[in-house]
């Protein structure tokens, strides 16, 4: 049965509901702004599968206090709709747009609810973050650029399958017929099956057919449009190369620990630590004895063509590396009023990887083929905004936002 409940706001639905196709009933497409009261009329066929018989119809005439017999006479809704929640409490008489033609890209109607309905929980998000001047703002930017991603996909979509081959589209069919029947295997060999399986997909089955023939279309449309522009030559993977030099020929780096005594009041300190230096006992014990923690520690340096000396230090350490490799410890030596050793804890090398490596000259072509891609696809973006056959984008969008924010706003 119908479920009707009476509530202190009531609605009137605005401009034709975009469910109409599922009414199993052709419906002419309303004007821009077109709007009409639903009639009792209007629910006896099946919405959503549940149909709606001359019981329910009494029902809901008797729950909005309708006694007209008249099934066309206009009525107001309040309750559900279509089992989903799409309008904030409003006051006695307010007049809500439930649906609306926008707009029309290459022809095909552009409707609110259709727009929405994908990026209501964003909208719903932002309703509950913001407030004022920075609701309107993130509204905005968020139905502009779904509003130009909608537009773009019609364009591009509708360019690509307007220039298929009969070839191409007998290919393009055997390839869905291909996916549905695999979708059926998947299902257990039953329609049933498929559509259940992409419904916990969160898919219908058609929509998931529908999403692969546009992968499809949008590839070509790169092949056609994108990749024959492309071109890469060996001075332009040269010229990358020595742009990213060092990510290629990384530094050696220099791990370094010390230890530092004062040269005049621990003198018998630094007897005691050569001595046990040259008996072989281990620098990052010593070290923690004397209070150095992680084994006087120090820093890890950048070392220069030079190597190991090649390093951001005062010379006079510089000239105490000299010749050290890692896990050996420097002689002693004063630098001003202290005297220092110095350990080497590694010495790393990283692997250069030359231009004639295949695996970097591979790389190096992809990383320059898909920058330029990027750039002429925006310029063939550019040019489907500027020639394709859409209303305006501004007007849209704002018509949208007024919906919006009258649905998600309040």
């Amino acid at each position: 049965m119908l479920r009707a409940r009476t509530i202190a706001g009531s609605f009137v639905f605005g401009a034709w509901l975009l469910s109409a196709a599922a009414c199993n009933r052709a419906i002419t497409a309303p004007r821009d702004g077109d709007a009409r009261p639903v009639t009792l009329a209007d629910f006896a066929h099946r919405v959503q599968g549940d149909q709606v018989d001359a019981e329910d119809a009494a029902v809901l005439a008797a729950a909005l206090g309708n006694d007209d017999e008249d099934p066309n006479t206009p009525i107001v809704w309040f309750g559900e709709f279509n089992d989903r929640e799409v309008l904030h409490p409003t006051r006695p008489g307010d007049t809500v747009i439930v649906d609306s033609l926008v707009g029309h890209v290459n022809g095909r109607p552009i409707f609110a609810d259709e727009f929405l309905v994908p990026i209501e929980d964003r909208l719903l998000r932002a309703a509950e973050e913001h407030r004022g001047v920075d609701l309107d703002r993130t509204f905005q930017f968020i139905i502009t650029k779904w509003l130009r991603e909608t537009i773009l996909n019609e364009l591009i979509l509708a360019e690509s399958e307007a220039s298929l081959s009969e070839q191409e589209r007998m290919g393009l069919f055997a390839m869905l017929n291909r996916v549905y029947d695999e979708e059926i295997r998947k299902g257990g060999g039953t329609k049933s099956g498929a559509e259940r399986r992409r419904q916990r997909e969160g898919d219908e089955l058609d929509q998931y057919l529908g999403k692969q023939k546009d992968l499809v279309l949008i590839d070509r449309i790169r092949m056609a449009k994108i990749y024959p522009r492309v071109v890469v030559t060996w001075r332009d993977i040269e010229r990358e190369y020595q742009r990213h030099y060092e990510n290629y020929n990384p530094a050696a780096t220099v791990t370094l620990a010390r230890i530092r005594v004062n040269t005049q009041t621990q003198a018998p300190l630094i007897e005691d630590v050569t001595y046990r230096l040259a008996a072989g006992e281990s620098f990052a014990v010593i070290a923690e004895e004397l209070g150095f923690d992680d084994g006087g520690l120090w820093e890890t340096f950048e070392a220069g063509p030079g190597g190991i000396t090649d390093i951001e230090v005062s010379p006079a350490m510089k000239e105490a590396l000299t010749g050290l490799v890692a896990g050996d410890t420097s002689p002693p030596f004063q630098l001003g009023s202290r005297t220092l050793w110095l350990h080497v804890v590694s010495l790393e090398q990283p692997q250069s990887r030359s231009i004639y490596d295949p695996g970097v000259q591979i790389g190096l072509r992809n990383a320059i083929r898909s920058q330029r891609s990027q750039i002429e696809w925006q310029r063939y973006i550019d040019s489907l905004l500027e020639d394709g056959v859409h209303d305006d984008l501004e007007q849209m969008a704002e018509r949208l936002f007024e919906i919006a924010m009258a649905r998600y706003g309040r």
